[in-house]
């Protein structure tokens, strides 16, 4: 059976993303204390899966690792796939609310001018002629990635700064109703359905915006 980041049971998810430190951290050796009957049994439904290998260590080297600040009873490798795997739930699971980063992007929030409200789809930005969609529809669209979309950041053009951000790409949330987009930096900015970037009048067109230069920018607050 496969096993995807949509269908990972919650033990697996467990269990995997302990075996990828384990992996990293411990030459692969998972310590006996921390597993139970559940990350045993999802450990064989991953092997099966092809998401890894596991194995009992041998009997005559269990308490002889000295050195060791656990005591290992298994050995497990990553197979490819699993190391994918395990990546996408550390990117999804590093998204997740954190009250401390929300108070964070709070503020960042405000200083980058967003309490303005987004720019309406097909507002044109007067130097350069881009064209703002919805995030949502670039998302949704086989442009994701693939052709350039822009931010632009208030608090840098008040600054006399250069405004705009090259966005990678867009990541839906599996949760609904939010996206990720991201940049260079590796940082990504959620957003909500709401929120516009920009586009140049060509690939703006593709989505079905037409721009509207009678659209003016929305003030800040």
């Amino acid at each position: 059976m496969k096993i995807t980041i949509e269908t990972i049971t919650r033990d697996q998810r467990s269990i995997l993303l302990y075996a990828e430190h384990c992996a990293v951290e411990q030459g692969g050796l998972l310590d006996g204390v921390r597993l139970n009957a559940a990350d045993l049994g999802a450990l064989v439904q991953l092997e099966d899966a092809g998401i890894l290998a596991h194995g009992r260590i041998p009997g005559r080297l269990l308490g002889s690792f000295k050195d060791h600040r656990i005591q290992p009873t298994h050995w497990c490798d990553l197979t490819d796939t699993g190391w994918e795997l395990a990546a996408l739930l550390r990117r999804e699971r590093s998204v997740r609310p954190n009250k401390a980063r929300k108070q964070v992007d709070a503020v960042l929030d405000e200083q980058e001018g967003k309490v303005a409200g987004p720019f309406p789809a097909g507002y044109v930005e007067p130097r350069t002629g881009r064209v703002a969609v919805l995030v949502k529809d670039y998302a949704d669209s086989i442009l994701n990635g693939e052709k350039p979309a822009y931010w632009f950041g208030r608090e840098a053009d008040a600054m006399g700064l250069d405004p705009w951000r090259l966005v990678d790409g867009v990541d839906p949330l599996t949760a609904g109703g939010s996206w990720d987009v991201w940049f260079a930096s590796g940082k990504p900015l959620r957003v909500g359905p709401g929120m516009t970037f920009f586009m140049s009048e060509e690939h703006a067109g593709m989505l079905g915006v037409e721009p509207n230069p009678m659209i003016l920018a929305p003030e800040a607050g």
